[in-house]
């Protein structure tokens, strides 16, 4: 299996050369999980191959099922995580409410740039994919956009996009901190500190909830410049207007927030007074609390 993973990252086309870099490093580094012995974790993968061979992958099923395995695995997985699910995964229900309301708004759109800034599984962005896909003439009309900071689930993201036959240019994708490091710019090429921010149709993000940020020199970020800081223990506000800050005039935004967000004061209220004041909160939906 190293050997084989060794090959495929040595003799992968430059095209795709960064999409699939590091993706299998999380598989590489726990072969050792599959058997105490080089014999044992052969037979484990050789099974796995075997079960995985069986799988009807030529379409004719009418719906991507290699794809919805792979999403009900990680959604089990999830369950069993308790609160750090929501680390990686958003509750389907509500990931495929989200993405039909924004789907619903763009319908009129021929092509569509889709970004999330805390990407987890990729789960919410292709369920708006998949959404938009019934009004777009074909399916290579969407660009996704994606960020997130942990290692391993950032390579979670990358094969969910990938296993669902996106074309590899239309996935952008970025292991990196949002608060502390904006992205995506209009070119991957373009330095950091000219900052051309890259403007899109549709921001989704269900981001950690209430954690401490460094607001620290940010005062200038242009993305907190017209609205104001959030407060350095509830970093909520922080990533709400960085998704504003990233969408087109036109764009629809669809975020997950604790309940606090609606109801703190201090700096927190000031940014949701302003925000009501200059019409950028369309609507609140709120799900009762332990939702999975």
């Amino acid at each position: 299996m190293r050997d084989a993973l060794s090959a495929f990252s040595r003799l992968i086309s430059p095209t795709y050369k960064k999409l699939f870099e590091g993706i299998f490093t999380t598989l590489e580094t726990g072969l050792s999980k599959l058997g105490e012995s080089a014999g044992k974790r052969t037979k484990a993968i050789s099974d796995l191959l075997y079960l995985i061979k069986s799988i009807p992958m030529n379409g004719n099923q009418g719906y991507d099922v290699l794809g919805y395995i792979y999403e009900y695995l990680i959604e089990k997985f999830a369950a069993n995580a308790g609160k750090k699910a929501g680390e990686f995964y958003t509750p389907h229900e509500v990931s495929v409410l989200m993405s039909n309301i924004i789907a619903h708004e763009l319908k009129h759109k021929d092509t569509i740039k889709i970004y999330d800034p805390t990407s987890g599984s990729g789960s919410l962005l292709i369920n708006i994919g998949e959404a938009f896909e019934k009004y777009a003439k074909n399916k290579d009309c969407i660009t996704y956009y994606a960020q997130e900071l942990k290692a391993n689930t950032y390579n979670l993201t990358r094969m969910n996009l990938i296993m669902r036959g996106i074309k590899a240019s239309n996935i952008k994708t970025r292991n990196g901190d949002t608060l502390e490091d904006d992205w995506p710019y209009f070119d991957d090429s373009d330095p950091q500190g000219s900052y051309y921010a890259l403007h899109v149709d549709a921001v989704v993000s269900n981001p950690p909830y209430s954690q401490n940020w460094d607001p620290s020199f940010k005062e200038s970020d242009p993305r907190y410049s017209r609205f104001g800081l959030a407060p350095k223990t509830k970093a909520d506000f922080a990533f709400l207007l960085h998704d504003l800050y990233h969408l087109k005039p036109d764009g629809i935004m669809a975020i997950v927030l604790p309940h606090g967000v609606l109801f703190r004061g201090g700096e927190e209220g000031e940014i949701r007074k302003q925000l009501i004041e200059h019409k950028h909160a369309k609507g609140v939906l709120m799900f009762p609390l332990r939702l999975r």
